[in-house]
């Protein structure tokens, strides 16, 4: 007879965490009276959810690398290669702007040595870290990732948003590799 199935999330109550449900209803009719009602169950999917969104952000890794590869393979050139792998990773992402930089040994200065960033001014050059924020320079010093979601908050000092707004960067993620 007639059904439905679908699949949603939900913020659990208990733990304020969000949880996949899948539910599954159709209805029957009572041959005596004829009256519908109808009978469904609804089950927590979340690990099937989490499984599946684990696999497919592997394979879509899996493709970059092979991208990446294909794109590094016949390069001898450094610079040629940096620039390579910015595209590649920009390409990936789907973001404006990727840039490959490589970190001096005072942890204070750094050069962009590769870049994509098509529509947009070039970046290259180099730059100290230190005028970048006192979070961005621990994450770099740490070797850490650092992800910046909003370079024009107010929480961040006037200067680091001038020198942001300045290279057209609005939010960043930096990994070191």
């Amino acid at each position: 007879g007639e059904g439905f199935h679908t699949e949603f999330r939900i913020i659990r109550p208990r733990d304020r965490c969000i949880a996949w449900l899948e539910e599954h209803a159709h209805f029957i009719t009572d041959p005596a009276t004829g009256h519908r009602r109808m009978i469904g169950l609804v089950t927590d999917i979340t690990v099937r959810k989490e499984a599946e969104l684990k696999l497919k952000l592997s394979e879509e890794r899996a493709q970059f690398l092979i991208r990446l590869d294909d794109a590094l393979r016949m390069l001898i050139d450094p610079d040629q290669m940096a620039g390579a792998a910015a595209r590649a990773l920009a390409e990936y992402l789907n973001c404006s702007r990727s840039l490959y930089v490589e970190v001096d040994s005072d942890e204070d200065h750094c050069a962009v040595t590769g870049e994509y960033s098509p529509g947009l001014p070039s970046i290259m050059g180099r730059y100290r870290i230190s005028q970048y924020g006192s979070d961005y320079i621990a994450a770099v010093r740490a070797n850490r990732p650092y992800v910046e979601h909003d370079t024009t908050r107010q929480s961040l000092p006037r200067v680091e948003r001038e020198q942001f707004a300045a290279l057209r960067i609005g939010s960043f993620i930096s990994a070191p590799l």
